[in-house]
């Protein structure tokens, strides 16, 4: 009787076990802890970089659509292309940008295992994509001048970046006249291109870099200050991604911050007190 009565228990223990796993979903056997993924546009979920604090929730495509048309549009203007070529060129870069985003959404997607290649289809589709842009380019009858000028600045943001997507919808949302929003969309150009480039030569020369992606940031505050009210200021400033050339001074503290990792209300210098012993 205890022999049996033992392997009835067994038997019990077993079934509830394996009835608690088939009850879960594949993807969620117990001991795995698969993070859920984020549908929607482009850098939803991303980690790194420095944009936590602004990224939230993805644009929509409609969003994306939006701000890849007002970047590629105020671009063009700047560059006096005729309204037929401005067109062309933002028709074209919302293509580019789109092929990529959907790779990343493929990527983000991929099972277990893939994401190496995954990752390898996103840099080849973002490859594609700046040589089909410059190709559209050259169809539009665009000057060699002004093609080195457009791929050069809308693509250092990265083909598949979201921060200059982001302050861009951001601006939009502003609703500004028509001089207004070039002037904005002006200084977000001149600060991506800037942050771009000290990034690139960040390896080699990091504090050279640093001191570049402060001065880009410093030229951008100036610019949308004398653009913007200082409430629209503002709105932009709480949008601006962590780390996108923010302003450090030494010892790690933020402008007009505390040095990171220093809890509010304790002096610089002063150590946090052990808790006493019990």
């Amino acid at each position: 009787m205890k022999i049996a009565a033992k392997l009835l228990l067994l038997s019990l223990s077993v079934g509830a076990l394996t009835g608690s796993a088939l009850a879960q979903p594949a993807d969620k056997q117990p001991g795995e802890q698969r993070r859920e993924r984020q549908p929607g546009g482009e850098g939803g979920g991303r980690r790194g970089g420095g944009e936590g604090r602004a990224m939230g929730q993805p644009l929509s495509k409609e969003k994306l659509e939006a701000a890849w048309t007002a970047q590629a549009t105020a671009a063009a203007k700047r560059l006096s292309l005729s309204s037929e070529q401005t067109s062309a060129v933002a028709k074209a870069y919302v293509a580019s940008r789109e092929s990529v985003r959907s790779k990343m959404e493929e990527a983000r997607n991929a099972a277990d295992g893939e994401g190496e290649n995954a990752r390898k289809g996103v840099r080849e589709a973002e490859t594609a994509a700046k040589a089909a842009f410059a190709k559209a380019l050259t169809d539009a009858k665009v000057s060699s001048e002004n093609t080195t000028k457009l791929t050069t600045s809308l693509s250092s943001g990265g083909m598949a970046g979201p921060m200059w997507d982001r302050m861009t919808d951001t601006v939009l949302g502003m609703n500004l006249d028509s001089a207004k929003q070039q002037a904005a969309q002006n200084a977000l150009e001149d600060f991506v291109v800037a942050n771009a480039a000290a990034m690139s030569s960040a390896r080699e020369n990091p504090e050279s870099a640093r001191e570049s992606r402060q001065k880009a940031r410093e030229d951008l505050n100036t610019a949308m200050k004398s653009t913007l009210t200082a409430e629209q200021y503002k709105t932009f400033e709480e949008a601006m991604p962590r780390g996108a050339g923010n302003m450090r001074r030494e010892g790690g503290r933020p402008e007009g911050g505390r040095p990171e990792g220093r809890p509010e209300g304790k002096p610089d210098g002063e150590k946090p007190k052990d808790k006493p012993k019990k």
